[in-house]
Parts: structure tokens; sequence; C-alpha cells
């Protein structure tokens, strides 16, 4: 291929990005760039490879920094077949230095577009790089910008986690049913030490008067401990500001700074007098559209002010407190962040593949983790065949996440050209992960359609076993031998991955699914597939259309599921009128043998 040269000779350097310290200071980090450059020099075959981050040092050897400070100043592709054919590089000494003479490097970039660094691959020697090395490179890039978008994804979600978790514990504390009598000092509590140091709630009387039904304050070990209520005077709906305004206005007040305001209501001063108090913010506690009071939190001069972004986090605890949410509230907030990060990492668009149907579903754990291992994907291969893809990553952290999106991706680029069965795209990536020394534990399925949509062909790495549906309702179990599953140490042969190949009847339907479907704790594995052979059984008569087909499974089946649930299905084209009854049976040819296309072609 004819080398390609950056119109210019690029900035001098590229501005350290806001996400660098998600890279660099990432504990996996330097494992993920290994596989990804380990990936790259088995792929193309190149003996030098390196991704390298803006701000970083790197070795040497795949990284002469006037080439990588091109493609970061471009932004776009640098490929040399010959570095020192090129004159604007090769006659750069820090070039020379590096003794590479082939080079090829592709920008990766960061959620806002910008150049983060650049994966590279280097010959020592001239070398002409293919369209496959181009091309493999290209997807690798765009892999390494999506782990950065993962990293700044899986941070924020952190945060969100910490926030939720801490209104979830007020699910706990405030029993559905508790009279709001009993509830003042719990109400009161529930916010020390992690969003104030001091609260005060205070419930509506006649007359307009706010009287103080539980004071709690933070100790010097940071515990709470409640205060004598008659310390602080009542506040009145006239008052300048506080509770007195926040119970007359009913709109939440937010003062960072108590010693600027120019007036304080009499419980403010002494608040401030006696615990120091120095910021405050002030929520309405409604329920069922009737105001009961007000909660009031603070911080001492010791401790940061409220900002912005603290009201709405202490919205949730007066809602919460004022109407006794129940612990659902909780779930459900943590319920969708789970979802958003899961579905960031899942197909967003499934592909239209002749003769087959194709409908995915994913639900996160009944538990509301924010991440989960759970993948699928289906996409058409360099040759038009469809591909389909499940898998399940061990974990539920963002560890389990970063896997699974880099073993997602690891299959897809294995199987992208075709050239491997579902067996040998699952031996490539047994290869890569082996020789990265990566830490994956996975069950992954990997299966293939022919053109017509008759047969099926299929490899599991430990994955629970397809289930065919005839029309008629007959559910047939493809249950192979089992091979090993993604990341197990055995020895330099490796796992023996083989293929099984099943001949699929006119409107039959293939489910693949997680163990979410069907596993229950304390409960043996056999009994979930059972009971998921008889729900399909009952369903596959009744015609109907493959997505509500997935829907009435989860329904049926994952009300109670303690983890991930994806399920994968797919259905072939309909007999044509007048070729007979739909098959009753299983059909009685299932073929399998070793890996075919092995991991070279």
């Amino acid at each position: 291929m004819a080398p390609t040269y950056p119109q210019g000779r690029g900035s001098t350097g590229s501005p350290r990005p806001t996400w660098h310290d998600l890279l660099v200071h990432d504990g996996s980090t330097g494992e993920s760039r290994d596989r990804l450059a380990g990936l790259v020099r088995l792929l193309t075959g190149a003996p030098l490879a390196a991704l390298a981050l803006t701000g970083t040092a790197h070795p040497q050897d795949a990284v002469p920094e006037p080439l990588c400070r091109a493609v970061v100043g471009t932004g776009r592709p640098v490929v040399l077949d010959d570095v020192g054919a090129a004159a604007w590089a090769g006659a750069d000494p820090a070039v020379a230095a590096t003794g590479v003479r082939a080079w090829a490097g592709f920008p990766v970039r960061a959620p806002d577009g910008r150049v983060a660094g650049v994966l590279c691959a280097g010959d020592t020697a001239a070398r002409a790089w293919t369209a496959r090395d181009v091309e493999v490179l290209g997807r690798l890039a765009d892999v390494a910008s999506g782990e950065v978008a993962l990293r700044v994804l899986a941070a924020d979600a952190e945060a969100a986690r910490a926030r939720s978790q801490f209104l979830s514990r007020i699910g706990d504390v405030l029993p559905i049913g508790a009279g709001l009598a009993d509830s003042w000092s719990t109400i009161a509590r529930v916010a020390l030490p992690v969003l104030a140091d001091l609260a005060v709630v205070s419930s509506v009387e006649e007359g307009g008067v706010l009287r103080v039904q539980a004071l709690e304050h933070r100790d010097d070990r940071g515990r709470p401990r409640p205060a004598d209520p008659a310390d602080v005077p009542a506040h009145r709906r006239g008052d300048p500001h506080g509770a007195g305004r926040v119970a007359a206005t009913g709109t939440t007040e937010l003062l960072p700074e108590l010693a600027r305001l120019d007036r304080l209501s009499e419980g403010q001063r002494a608040l401030r007098e006696r615990f120091d108090a120095a910021s405050e913010i002030s929520v309405a506690l409604r329920a069922r559209g009737e105001l009961l009071g007000v909660l009031t939190l603070l911080r001492t001069s010791r401790r940061a002010p409220f900002g912005p972004d603290d009201v709405g986090v202490a919205e949730a605890v007066a809602e919460r407190a004022a109407l006794a949410l129940d612990r659902a509230l909780s779930y459900d907030h943590e319920r969708s962040l789970s979802t958003h990060l899961q579905r960031a990492l899942l197909p967003t668009a499934l592909p239209r593949f002749p003769g087959v149907e194709v409908a995915t579903r994913y639900v996160p754990a009944g538990n509301a983790q924010v991440v989960g291992g759970d993948w699928y994907d289906a996409y058409r291969d360099r040759s038009g065949t469809a591909r389909l893809v499940i898998g399940d990553v061990a974990g539920h952290d963002i560890h389990a996440a970063t896997l699974m999106g880099q073993l997602r991706t690891m299959v897809r680029v294995a199987g992208h050209d075709g050239s491997r069965s579902p067996a040998g795209v699952l031996t490539a990536v047994d290869a890569a992960t082996g020789a990265l020394d990566a830490s994956v534990f996975a069950t992954v399925l990997v299966a293939e359609v022919s053109d017509d949509g008759r047969r099926l062909t299929w490899s599991s790495a430990g994955h629970l076993p397809p289930l065919l549906l005839t029309p008629a309702g007959a559910v047939c179990s493809l249950e192979t031998r089992a091979d090993p599953v993604l990341g197990l140490d055995l020895g330099d042969a490796g796992p023996v991955r083989r293929d099984h190949t099943a001949a699929l009847p006119p409107g039959a339907t293939v489910l693949l699914y997680t163990d979410g479907l069907v596993e229950r704790r304390g409960e043996d594995l056999d009994e979930g597939l059972q009971r998921l052979a008889a729900v399909a059984a009952e369903l596959a008569p009744e015609g109907h259309g493959l997505a509500v087909l997935c829907d009435l499974l989860i329904e049926r089946l994952g009300a109670r599921a303690d983890d991930d649930i994806a399920v994968l299905a797919l259905r072939t084209a309909p007999a044509r009128e007048g070729t007979g009854a739909p098959a009753a049976r299983c059909p009685s040819h299932l073929r399998e043998g070793p890996d075919r296309r092995g991991v070279d072609a």
C-alpha cells in the first residue's frame, strides 16, 4: 500500500485533557494498554506496538515523538511504509534514534473529540502495510477510544453510585407506614455526617409558627448526637431566610455563607453561636401535596460550604423523609444508572439479516448493581454472514464492564473478515488473552447463520446451550460437549474449540441467553433450564412476535433474577404455503466437530 503523509508536521504538543487522570492513574490502565498493544502485534505481525497517551512517558521503540505529534496535530492516521522515504520524518534525528523504519499511527479520541493519544505499530525494516493492517489498527484505535469514553462514564457512574447509596440508606431507616410523629429524629439523623454536620426538622403549626421537632449534630468523632430542640427559637413564615422563608414560599433555599447575610432569623443566629453553623440548605417537607414541615441542613465553618450540587441531594432526602418513600425509589435510581452504562456498551441498532429476524433484550440485575458483565452482539461479517454473540464476564463492577467491552470488540474483530468459524473466533480470542496474560474469566457463545437461514453453526466457551423452538411447540436444547470458558490457563496449546451445527426448520426460533434468566440462588442450574424449556414450550405455539416472545420470557422468568439478563433471539423465515405443516419435532441431525477454519485463515 502506498504510504500516506500528513499535510503538516503537526503541533509541538497537545494540551493535557481533563480526562487524563482517569487514564493515567487508573490501576488497570497499564494492563489495558499492554493488551491493545499485544493485539496490534498479534493481528498485524508488527514487532513493535504501543498505545501512547498524551502527557505520559512511553518506551521509545514504537513511539517516535515527531510521528505521534503529527497524528495528534492533524487528527488523522499516518501510515509510512518507509519512514526514510518521507523527507519530513526521515530527516528528524528523534525518529532516526528509535530505529523505526516502518510506522503506522492512528488517533485515539476522547469523548469530546480531542486526540487523547496514538495507537501505533512499527517495524525496524521497511514494510508494506496491508489494507487489513490498516483496518485492524483503525478498529483497535476505536476500541481504545471506547475505553476512554468508558472510563469517563464509569467515573460519572461511581459518583452517582455514591449519591444513590446515601439515598438508599434513607429507605432503610424510614420503613413504609412509619408515622411522621415517630420519624422526626430519624429524619434529622439520616443526613449526618455524609451530607451535613447539623440537621433541624421543624413542623408547621397553626399561626405560621415552625416548631423544632428534632435537632441532631455531628460530634467530634463524626457520630450523630441529639440536642435539645428547645435550644433553637421557633422559626416563623415571615423570616427573611431559612426555614420560615421556605415554609412561606415552598422553594428550596441555598445559603452558602450565613456570615454574608445582612439579616438572620433568631434560629439561625442561635445555630451559628452554639454549633458554628456556616452554610445552610432548607427544603420543604411535603406529603400528598401538604406542607408538613421544613428540613434544614447545616455545615460548620470547618467544612466546605453547600453548593448547587448538594441541593438535589437535600431535596431527595426531604422527599423521602416526608413521603416515607419505600426502598423502591432508590432501587429505580440505581437501576437507571446501571441500564444507562450497560446500554452504552451494547449495540444501539441491529442490522437486518436476509431470511432471519433478530431481537435482543437486556435487563439489569434486580439488586441494582451499577454495572454488569453481560453482553450481546449481532453483525454481518465482511462476507455478509450473520454473526451472533452472547457472553457473560464474571463480576459486577467497573472492571467487569471494561473487560466486557474489550472482549466484545475482540470477538467482533476476530470474526469480522469472515475467514474464521465460530470456534476459530474463540480460538483467536484465546490466543490474544493468553499471550497478554489478561485476567479474564468469561463465558461466550459465538454463532453464525447460513445465508439461507437454514443452518446454525456455533461454538461455546462454557456458555449455556442455545434453545431451539419449533413453530409446533417442540423445544430442543442444543446442548453439546462443553468447551472451556475464556481465561483458563490450559498451557501453551490452549483449549480445543469445536464448532457445532444444527439445521433450522422454517419458522424456528433460537434463544441465546445469559444465566440471569435461569439461575436462582440455592437452586440447581438444571431446574432453571427445565423451567425455561417449559415456559418456551408453552409460548412457542401461541405465535408471538419475536420481540414479544423475549418480553414474555423475561416477564415469566426474570422477576426473581439476582443477576443481569441478556437475551438474543433469532427466527428463521416461515415455510412457504403448500410445503406442509411445521416441524413438530426437534431436528435429528446435530453435528459437531473441531474448528475447521483455523485462526490463521
